[in-house]
């Protein structure tokens, strides 16, 4: 039986998943392109290319924290070591100087995808090995679903309103990353420190990578739940990325109304999440 503590702090990871990965759909293309002053072609190749290094990433990640044996378990480390490397990454990404945008961003969002695998893999890694309750383990997810409703409010909801509310330039974006950095760090380093507690028994089972990637391809359920989530995921960045633009240049509306649209989006999610579910 986990502590209440293992359980809301594993979960509470999430929010700032939930923090950074909403955020930048709906703003980052935006940042890129009005305020830093790349193209929207070069914007959109450069988000295009992190993603494909976070893809390429999370193998060797999944591989590396298999192998890790420390006093403070196998996850743990690289999920503390996260809650700094994300944050910073987020500071420098919303703080790149006039005239070297390129550079720096490019650096700064390499720096930010190697931060959200330190901390996602890992993270993910841990329910199946903290309890074999499957109940258990479905209040864990609970408090996940929880954190992570809380993060998106966040990113489709305050993050837009606080950046038009402070006038949608450099300095509001700068002020916009050091915040997300401050609840990404807190979420982050405290989901590492609240599930210390919990010691699961170390596996000295190694499958090689080349029998997991069989066993992957083989499981015909697990293929189409995966093309099914890198299908929604996709047409979530699409669409998220583009509404800043369809916002101010279709519509002529300003970046507060676009959070208030987020606000009124994530209020109807949560109400009518129970009916579905029923």
């Amino acid at each position: 039986m986990l502590n209440r503590s293992v359980v809301i702090g594993w979960g509470l990871g999430s929010l700032g998943l939930a923090v950074i990965l909403n955020t930048l759909n709906v703003l980052l293309v935006a940042y890129l392109v009005l305020v830093a002053g790349l193209e929207p072609a070069l914007a959109g190749n450069l988000v295009l290319l992190v993603k494909l290094y976070d893809v390429i990433t999370d193998l060797p990640m999944g591989w590396l924290t298999d192998r890790t044996m420390t006093r403070w378990g196998a996850r743990r480390p690289y999920m503390f070591a996260a809650g700094f490397v994300t944050p910073l990454a987020l500071v420098l990404l919303f703080g790149a100087p006039q005239g070297s945008a390129l550079t720096w961003v490019a650096a700064a969002l390499v720096l930010y995808a190697t931060g959200y695998t330190l901390f996602n893999v890992p993270y993910l890694s841990m329910p199946a090995e903290l309890s074999p309750d499957t109940h258990l383990r479905t209040q864990m997810v609970a408090w996940r679903s929880l954190f992570i409703a809380a993060g998106t409010f966040f990113g489709v909801s305050v993050a837009p309103y606080l950046v038009g509310k402070l006038g949608g330039g450099q300095d509001a974006y700068a002020i916009l990353g050091k915040i997300m950095a401050i609840v990404v760090a807190g979420a982050f380093v405290a989901s590492a420190v609240m599930t210390g507690t919990s010691r699961p028994a170390p596996t000295n089972t190694a499958v090689p990578i080349a029998s997991q990637l069989r066993t992957i391809i083989g499981n015909r359920h697990f293929r189409t739940l995966l093309l099914i989530k890198i299908t929604h995921l996709l047409a979530l960045a699409i669409g998220a990325g583009s509404l800043f633009f369809f916002f101010r240049f279709a519509l002529g509306k300003d970046a507060q109304m676009l959070g208030i649209y987020g606000a009124v989006t994530t209020l109807v999610w949560a109400v009518s999440m129970p009916l579905w579910t029923r």
